[in-house]
This record gives structure tokens, C-alpha cells and sequence, in this order.
């Protein structure tokens, strides 16, 4: 299977105008790119997108600015100091209303926390960057198939939109434990 397949095939529907190829030139931290992410930005490349999900939307900086994206997570916003509970590892990929997707530099798999919880003790959510990138786009196709009609007079994601989002992850996720844990952490169940 060609990589990013599923994920360019619902930006392209969804999103047209909001992925391209980056050059690794175009990154402008001062640590050394993972070749997972290098790959990442040539073969999917988000172009500082919001994809509608249940609640805050998911965020996908582009290349050029994900070294800016580290902006308090791993140093201050105004003093510039380097954050302690910052691990060096982590890289900022995405994020959900300031909740961070961390790419694990050592690792290659895609953490995910919480923040305003004191210390950061991310935990693992995805195997890889491209099972992150998928999963989110696939919520949001959901999200933007349904036209405002997602949730119940209660608030909560109508049933057989949960189960088509259950049976869309199921297909890209190694597990149903895996797949019940996404819906979970994103509020779809």
C-alpha cells in the first residue's frame, strides 16, 4: 500500500487546498528531523490545517512552522526559558485544543496529553505518524460528512455515526482495544 494513501485520499475530498509536498529545508528547528517526519511533510504535508472533530478541532501545523509549534510545551511563550517537564525526545506533531499528538524522537510512535494536568505524562496513542494523520482525518470525514447532524438532543455522537467511525478506525488501527482507546481519548464513546 502507498503510503499516506488513506489520508490524501480524504484530504483531497475534504481538504484539497491544505496538504503539500515540504522540502526537509523548509524545517527550521534546531534539533535534527526524524526521517519519519521528513517523510511525513514530502509524501502528506498538512498545510497548517484544522480538521473539524467532536469538539475543538485537530491541528496540523505545516513544516516551516513546527519549530514555533514547540511554543509552550517546550520552552516559555514570553520568557523563552526551556520548559523542565519537556522531555528532548518529544516534537509537537498535532494538537487538540492545546492537548498535544508528540512525535517521540527516539521512537517514531505518537504520544498524546493532556495539558493544565501539572507535570506532562503523555501517553501512547498511535504506532507511527501516517496511523495518527489517518485516524484524525478519518473523525473529521465523519465530522464534515454529517453536516452539523453528528450529535443527539442530548450532546451526544449519534450511535450509527459512532459505529462507522468504530468500523473506519477498526480498519486502520492494529487492535479494537487500540481502536475503543482512540474513540475514547476523542469523546466518540
Amino acid at each position: 500500500m502507498v503510503k499516506y494513501k488513506i489520508a490524501r485520499d480524504i484530504f483531497e475530498k475534504c481538504f484539497p487546498s491544505n496538504y503539500a509536498s515540504q522540502h526537509r529545508s523548509d524545517w527550521k528547528g534546531s534539533i535534527l528531523l526524524h526521517q519519519d517526519l521528513i517523510e511525513y511533510y514530502a509524501v502528506f504535508g498538512p498545510l497548517n490545517v484544522s480538521l473539524p472533530a467532536y469538539g475543538n478541532s485537530f491541528y496540523l501545523p505545516r513544516l516551516v512552522d513546527l519549530w514555533k509549534y514547540q511554543e509552550g510545551y517546550r520552552w516559555h511563550g514570553l520568557t523563552k526559558e526551556r520548559l523542565t517537564d519537556w522531555n528532548d525526545e518529544w516534537l509537537v506533531v498535532a494538537d487538540q485544543g492545546a492537548d498535544p499528538f508528540i512525535f517521540s524522537l527516539a521512537t517514531g510512535v505518537i504520544l498524546f496529553g493532556n495539558h493544565g494536568h501539572g507535570n506532562w505524562q503523555p501517553k501512547k496513542l498511535f504506532n507511527n505518524i501516517e496511523t495518527m494523520v489517518t485516524c484524525l482525518a478519518t473523525l473529521s470525514s465523519i465530522v464534515i460528512s454529517v453536516s452539523g447532524d453528528l450529535i443527539d438532543d442530548q450532546g451526544y455522537i449519534k450511535e450509527h455515526f459512532r459505529q462507522a467511525a468504530k468500523k473506519q478506525l477498526g480498519a486502520i488501527l492494529p487492535s479494537p482495544d487500540q481502536t475503543h482507546e482512540v474513540l475514547l481519548k476523542f469523546g466518540w464513546i
